[in-house]
């Protein structure tokens, strides 16, 4: 059993485990149940139960990302040209800020001097 991606079960900011695609899972937190004096530990149950029903539905999963892979990777060069464009954007501002603040010629080059970007004649 095997698939693309791991599978993570929280509740609210609390991940209390993750299924990973080979099938195995990782325990981050477990909770107990008491009532009547008997406690009932989640332990390793909850993510045997989770395992074993990923498993059932693993044809129709891998159908589903078949069928969308190509949406999928639209959106991801989306996500990834929007990224690009913020950095552009920020890039740009501190630009058009960076022309509004007037140096005389002689603090300009003393800071590149000072920088290392000219060398002093």
């Amino acid at each position: 059993m095997s698939w693309a991606s791991p599978s993570l079960l929280s509740l609210g900011s609390d991940a209390f485990f993750m299924i990973l695609p080979s099938g195995t899972y990782v325990n981050f937190k477990t909770f107990a149940y008491t009532k009547n004096g008997v406690t009932w530990n989640m332990q390793e149950a909850l993510p045997k139960a989770f395992v074993q029903q990923l498993a059932s539905f693993q044809p129709e999963l891998r159908f589903a990302e078949e069928r969308f892979a190509a949406l999928r990777a639209s959106w991801d060069i989306e996500e990834s040209v929007d990224a690009r464009h913020r950095e552009f954007t920020a890039d740009r501002k501190a630009a058009d800020h960076g022309a509004q603040v007037h140096i005389p010629e002689c603090q300009k080059l003393d800071i590149l001097r000072r920088g290392g970007t000219i060398r002093a004649e």
